[in-house]
């Protein structure tokens, strides 16, 4: 019986019939040694409805935890909200649609906290008021960052500027200008000891030795490629700190390994990023959810999630959407939040949980073309190995009690796809469910291709598959 074999990383093709097959909302997670298959494919992780609150509209960033809060940027407001969640509380005005950065300081007892709205200049603000930055040696920045006793901000004109030490007050002379390369200054970031001053042609990054006096940190090295966008840069984050990765200006996704760059893209990623003609629109951020940790890349019509962990490639979808409503990630009180992109909650992101904000989450496997080119191959029969009985007897019924599959296949390669059918996945400990398709059907020369879909909220667990199959001549 010839099997039928499922991806462990996501390959749509530029065509349907160049596809390797393709995990959406779904991740291959590898076995032991002395399994059978390489990986399982399981649910990738989902977001609760509403951990805070908000009638607030349009996202525009989330700090890390700040002495017991986090705050989260929207159209004309900052917002915060603690440990507990609920209903978020307000801080004051913040003006401005475009991105906020977040940072604070070590000064004690009471640490500074800075904000930086892109296009509307530096903000401080407290866990009740929000007011302009008030040392005017400073020019509007668009992005701010914390580091070895300093705040950091980078002009677009190239300049970046330190505030003196465990402060909020800048001398006009500590500055510098990234000079490796003429180009455009995007983002700031803070990782390793080091500060990354983020281009559209290049990265230029200042360490120790500390100087005593104008800009107090030192050129190490210049890295000659810059950031596609603004938000093309993740990784660094607390609680992920896997390192600096980046969408370049080539559409391609690198991590830096030292100063060195290291494609982890695919053609398809790339294709699609080339294909987002405002990369403003393009969104990079991190996350750890069940072990596995993860970048996620969103447009306009795509998101893409690389595992570290497994080193692969899946794509999210929300219901009824292109791309995973997800926006940002922090990681504050031992939990990774989120924003979301269609209102102003802010939810967490859960392995356990398997709903989207509280809409269906689809997880869909599709498998490579099961084929003999030239030769035609005719299907008896398809069985499909799921994790059987993984019914929630207390859940809703019948979605969770009695979960199902739908199941459709393409005898083309993926052009063209049939209606589905419906298979049971077993309820709560029923351990002898075998999912079976029968009478698929001769195939064209491109292959026979099968989908996979689940939208039932419970844990799901696909370890492979076979079909009875014989030729048919060219």
């Amino acid at each position: 019986m010839p099997p039928i074999i499922f991806p462990t990383s996501s390959y749509p093709g530029a065509r349907p019939q160049e596809s390797a097959g393709r995990l959406i909302n779904a991740i291959a997670e590898p076995l032991g040694d002395g399994a059978p298959n390489k990986a399982k494919i399981i649910r990738a992780p989902g977001v609760t409805a509403s951990f805070a609150t908000s009638s607030e509209t349009i996202f525009r960033g989330i700090s890390r935890e700040l002495v017991g809060n986090v705050y989260v940027a929207y159209s004309g407001k900052l917002k915060r909200f603690g440990s507990a969640g609920g209903a978020m509380t307000n801080v004051g005005n913040l003006a401005g649609t475009g991105y906020v950065g977040f940072a604070r300081n070590n000064k004690t007892p009471t640490p500074d906290f800075v904000a930086v709205a892109d296009g509307d200049g530096a903000f401080s603000f407290t866990s009740g008021t929000v007011s302009s930055f008030a040392d005017a040696d400073l020019p509007q920045p668009n992005d701010v960052c914390y580091g070895l006793g300093f705040f950091f901000f980078t002009i677009g004109d190239g300049r970046i500027f330190a505030t003196d030490s465990e402060a909020v007050t800048v001398n006009a002379l500590n500055f510098t200008t990234a000079s490796g390369k003429p180009d455009t200054l995007l983002r700031c970031v803070f990782w390793g000891d080091q500060l990354y001053a983020l281009g559209t042609n290049s990265i230029e990054v200042y360490g120790r030795p500390i100087n005593a006096t104008a800009f107090p940190l030192t050129a190490i090295v210049t890295i000659p490629y810059g950031i596609a966008g603004k938000r093309c840069v993740t990784g660094f984050e607390d609680g992920m700190d896997v390192g600096i990765c980046v969408i370049a200006g080539n559409n391609q996704v690198f991590a830096l390994n030292g100063y060195t760059p290291s494609r982890i893209s695919q053609p398809d990623i790339e294709r699609q990023l080339a294909a987002v003609t405002d990369k403003s629109l393009i969104e990079m951020s991190s996350f750890v959810a069940g072990g596995h940790r993860c970048i996620k890349i969103t447009g306009p019509s795509f998101t893409w999630v690389y595992d570290f962990v497994t080193q692969t490639w899946h794509e999210r979808q929300s219901y009824l959407k292109l791309f995973w409503r997800a926006r940002d990630a922090t990681f504050a009180f031992n939990r990774w939040f989120c924003g979301d992109s269609d209102s102003g909650n802010v939810g967490e992101i859960l392995e356990t949980t398997f709903t989207d904000f509280g809409q269906p989450m689809v997880w869909q496997a599709e498998s490579a073309p099961g084929q003999s080119f030239p030769e035609q191959i005719a299907v008896v029969s398809a069985y499909i190995n799921f994790v059987p009985g993984t019914g929630v007897a207390t859940g809703a019924d019948p979605i969770q009690t009695n979960p199902r599959v739908n199941i459709s296949w393409s005898r083309d390669g993926g052009t063209n796809w049939g209606d589905p059918v419906i298979r049971r996945l077993g309820r709560q400990a029923e351990s002898d469910v075998t999912v079976t398709v029968n009478r698929i059907g001769q195939a064209f020369r491109h292959g026979v291709r099968l989908r996979l879909a689940v939208s039932d909220p419970v844990y799901v667990g696909l370890m492979g598959g076979g079909m009875t199959a014989g030729l048919r001549k060219a």
